[in-house]
């Protein structure tokens, strides 16, 4: 039975350190779908290949509609959205495609004064003509979808609203869902049963940092949303932190 095993795959970690940890976690695996398929969807934020031309301050001289607001690690870290002003010079137009320079004198130009930096990368060999692209092709919808924010490496679990207002950089990774009200997902991705799963899943780093990758935010588990109490509902979309827990408590067992 592969339900309820997960956290003892045959070819994935031991997990001799998690104590009574280790029952909850199997209890969780064979109550509970996947993150994912529960209605949520984990990605990561932006890689330019070259932040020192491609992240700059909001006041760059190039034009505005090529300058997308990019929240970084730092910019969350308090746990709530403090943006430092930077911005991706951002290369791709309202449908993804990558932009005409001739219609944009002002970005050609600055990208024109850092081209052999731009062109060592990687993509920019592998593609020449699209030697101003970032190594990812940026989502245009995503600035725009409210969004949770999780840093990749964190000491306890750091999950930031963001209502649609900025991209994320690399080093975050974003998590956005149909089914579960976003107040709600983030009660339980920053409560201790996530950091059950990214501490029995990641690698721990010096400090006793942990990886918020994606491959470890998805085995997490929770209920579908519709399958909850309405009392339950309430209580975790409801943003109180109180109630939260109290919500958290009846789902978990904690």
């Amino acid at each position: 039975m592969r339900v309820g095993l997960e956290a003892t795959p045959p070819d994935g970690p031991w997990l001799l350190e998690l104590g009574a940890g280790f029952e909850r976690l199997r209890e969780w695996e064979r109550r509970f779908p996947t993150l994912e398929e529960a209605g949520c969807r984990v990605g990561i934020g932006v890689a330019s290949g070259a932040d020192a031309v491609l992240v700059q301050p909001a006041d760059l001289d190039v034009e505005d509609d090529r300058k997308l607001p990019l929240l970084l690690a730092a910019d969350v870290r308090s746990g709530r959205v403090a943006w430092s002003g930077r911005v991706l010079v951002n290369p791709f137009d309202a449908e993804g495609r990558l932009v005409d320079l001739a219609r944009y004198p002002r970005l050609r130009a600055y990208l024109e004064a850092h081209r052999p930096v731009l062109e060592r990368r990687y993509v920019a060999r592998k593609r020449p003509e699209q030697w101003f692209r970032t190594l990812d092709r940026v989502d245009p919808a995503l600035r725009h979808t409210p969004k949770l924010l999780i840093p990749d490496l964190a000491g306890r679990p750091i999950v930031v609203l963001d209502e649609g207002c900025y991209y994320p950089h690399h080093n975050l990774y974003w998590v956005t869902s149909s089914a579960w009200p976003l107040p709600a997902l983030q009660a339980v991705l920053r409560s201790p049963v996530a950091a059950l799963f990214v501490r029995a899943y990641s690698v721990e780093m010096r400090g006793g940092y942990h990886r918020y990758q994606a491959q470890t935010l998805r085995r997490v588990r929770l209920p579908r949303w519709p399958e909850l109490p309405e009392e339950v509902r309430r209580d975790l979309a409801s943003g109180a932190a109180r109630l939260q827990q109290r919500a958290l408590a009846r789902v978990y067992g904690l």
